[in-house]
């Protein structure tokens, strides 16, 4: 007999030592409402399962072990690390002042070398150079200038600041308190007329 409409696939997995029940509800046009699968197993099936579970676990064993080894190694290797680590710190500090003043002394004969070089190949150059080279430094001498200035104004601001800002203070206290008594008098004014 042809049957017409929806196709349903059922996953069951059968198996040894197993039985597999369906049980499907049905409406009144056919349609299934429900579906339900079932399996029930022998005891030697879960026996056999019991049994391979147990050799999957005896088997995972050595690696477990040597991931706990490795896992063991590699903290051991990380403390050495950190102790080799301090201890280098703890030695670079006594000479870490003394390092610094020399990285800055060469960086200082790195700039002067590096001046002269450049002033020898201007000279190379014939009086374009020269020209070109004198212009140069006096640019550089107006910018160092003009530095120094705008540091200079942001000194004598930075020195001068907290008096002024004081002065501020107190000069808004006089301001106010004078508001203060222009109005305490213009009260009494208004007072005094509204008796008369």
């Amino acid at each position: 007999m042809l049957q017409f409409g929806d196709l349903y696939n059922i996953p069951v997995t059968g198996g040894v030592f197993k039985s597999e029940g369906a049980v499907i509800a049905l409406d009144a046009n056919g349609v299934p409402t429900s579906i339900e699968v079932s399996e029930k197993a022998a005891v030697a099936s879960a026996a056999t399962g019991a049994a391979q579970s147990a050799a999957s676990s005896l088997a995972a064993l050595p690696a477990q072990v040597a991931a706990a080894r490795l896992a063991r190694t590699q903290a051991a290797t990380s403390q050495v690390n950190a102790d080799n680590a301090l201890v280098a710190a703890q030695a670079a500090v006594p000479t870490a002042g003394s390092t610094a003043a020399a990285t800055a002394q060469a960086t200082y004969l790195n700039a002067t070398t590096a001046l002269a070089t450049a002033k020898a190949n201007a000279s190379a150059a014939g009086q374009l150079g020269d020209l070109a080279a004198q212009q140069a430094i006096a640019a550089q001498q107006a910018a160092v200038a003009d530095a120094e200035a705008k540091l200079g104004v942001a000194q004598a601001n930075a020195a001068v600041a907290p008096a002024i800002n004081a002065m501020s203070a107190n000069t808004s206290l006089l301001n106010a308190q004078a508001a203060q008594i222009n109005a305490q008098v213009a009260v009494t004014k208004a007072q005094a007329a509204l008796q008369q």
